[in-house]
């Protein structure tokens, strides 16, 4: 498997932090700072962004999660935490992190997904984001 991106390894640690968040309900910050501390040295992390977003991604749970929910066929509480954590970076990022392009938020997500999800979780995770993407991307995807 080809070496990640410090982009990619961004997301990835996100992931992690907001899934310990998500079961614990401890400070993001207290988890981040200990996460960080437990980030091998020698992968690179951005980790700007990816404490960009873990900030931002809590104080914005709630349009996230409206721009998931009509898109799942469940409710938050029914996802994996691993399905519902990936969800809430793809979404933030379809939502506010406009620079990058959809399909690549697309791509990152699933191949989470597909590394840390269960086995077809990440057929949930495409068809959620695309659902997403299709609503607030549309002059990315479009051309408009």
């Amino acid at each position: 498997m080809a070496k990640k991106s410090a982009r990619q390894n961004a997301r990835q640690f996100v992931m992690q932090v907001l899934y310990a968040w998500d079961l614990s309900k401890e400070s993001i910050v207290d988890i981040e700072k200990n996460w960080d501390q437990q980030w091998e040295q020698s992968e690179p992390l951005d980790r700007g962004y990816a404490h960009r977003l873990l900030l931002d991604i809590p104080v914005h749970m709630e349009a996230i999660e409206a721009q998931i929910l009509p898109h799942a066929d469940r409710g938050l509480e029914e996802m994996t935490p691993i399905e519902r954590v990936i969800l809430y970076v793809g979404a933030y990022e379809l939502l506010y992190q406009l620079s990058v392009p959809y399909r690549v938020v697309l791509n990152e997500c699933v191949n989470l997904s597909k590394e840390f999800g269960a086995e077809d979780g990440y057929k949930f995770v495409n068809r959620v984001l695309q659902g997403v993407a299709n609503t607030c991307r549309q002059e990315d995807r479009f051309g408009s």
